[in-house]
């Protein structure tokens, strides 16, 4: 199995924050409104955990959605995954329990690599003389694209901005002000990483901005109802 990072912490902070943004910016539009629905919240989840959380609630998956759609929420599942083969089989357990009934989003950890290398999830081309584009692995890619789920790519904080974060105890928000506590230089790489990190979520169901993605007849539902987020 993959060692815990440090960046997994900092995976944590980049969706808390992105659901501040939500939450803010979503606020300021209904408070336009006269609205006083509620807005979107967070449920993170520690990886590989999901089973345990369902394990504590009565009637396991379908009565979190339950809940979730009560309360006028899109149900966000995010399995975020590394390059071995223990980590790609956490998308796969979140749509067996979770099945079409929420929105599915794989999040490659920047950490492990760049976005080219997740080659167990998105297979490994294998050309053979019969089929050209013939691939091994993958099979958790074409799972996840099958259920309609979304795939994005975090990239990679600097390794020694993400340890003083943690080392200070120091959110992203709070980094990018820190400049007396980790470096101007630092503070930088904080904003520079956050800006690349909202790029790379635009369009999903993660983005930062409370965007999300429509499409077909759901072009008008999704954007009426705020998410709850499963990471």
């Amino acid at each position: 199995m993959e060692p815990p990072a440090v960046s997994r912490s900092s995976i944590r902070r980049a969706m808390r924050r992105s659901a501040w943004q939500r939450r803010t910016s979503a606020n300021r539009e209904l408070r336009a409104r006269g609205s006083t629905r509620c807005i979107a919240a967070l449920l993170d989840v520690p990886g590989g955990a999901l089973g345990d959380l369902l394990r504590v609630l009565d009637g396991g998956a379908p009565s979190l959605v339950a809940e979730a759609k009560a309360a006028n929420r899109e149900l966000v599942v995010v399995s975020v995954i590394g390059i071995k083969r223990d980590a790609t089989g956490t998308p796969q357990e979140a749509i067996e329990r979770f099945g079409s009934a929420v929105h599915h989003v794989v999040l490659k950890n920047g950490y492990f690599g760049e976005a080219g290398d997740f080659g167990i999830f998105d297979g490994i081309p294998r050309p053979t003389t019969d089929d050209p584009d013939a691939r091994k692995y993958g099979k958790t890619g074409a799972i996840v694209k099958a259920a309609g789920g979304e795939v994005a790519y975090l990239p990679k904080l600097n390794p020694w901005t993400d340890a003083l974060l943690d080392v200070e105890g120091l959110t992203f928000v709070q980094g990018i002000e820190a400049l007396d506590v980790i470096g101007r230089r630092h503070s930088s790489n904080v904003r520079a990483w956050l800006a690349s990190a909202e790029e790379a979520l635009a369009g999903s169901w993660l983005c930062p901005k409370g965007n999300v993605p429509t499409d077909g007849a759901e072009t008008a539902a999704k954007p009426s109802r705020a998410r709850a987020v499963v990471a």
